[in-house]
């Protein structure tokens, strides 16, 4: 038998045979003959209220354009090669390389 705590909510996973769980609040068995995958998905739901509070109250602490530019997406619009560095000053189909730059 498996316990966890789950934060702000007293439940329970109990393995009832190999590969078969519950969910357990404390006085309630909430979800019986569960998968794993049934498990994540009820545990996802149980939280969904505190994850959209979350999202919607998320400020982005870079930008799109700068993001995708980190990860490499971005060509120099003069010679081709992957840009490094974000340039807020210019457009993103403007975007250059260091040595186009310099």
């Amino acid at each position: 038998m498996y316990n966890k705590r789950i934060k702000e909510i007293e439940l329970f996973l109990i393995e009832q045979k190999p590969g078969v769980y519950g969910l357990y609040d404390g006085e309630n068995i909430i979800a019986e003959d569960l998968t794993e995958d049934q498990v994540v998905d009820a545990l996802l739901q149980i939280q969904r209220p505190k994850v959209m509070a979350a999202v919607k109250a998320h400020k982005n602490s870079l930008s799109w354009e700068e993001a995708l530019v980190w990860s490499g997406r971005v060509v120099c619009c003069n010679c081709g090669a992957r840009v490094k560095k974000y340039n807020s000053n210019w457009p993103m189909e403007r975007q250059r390389c260091n040595h186009c730059l310099g």
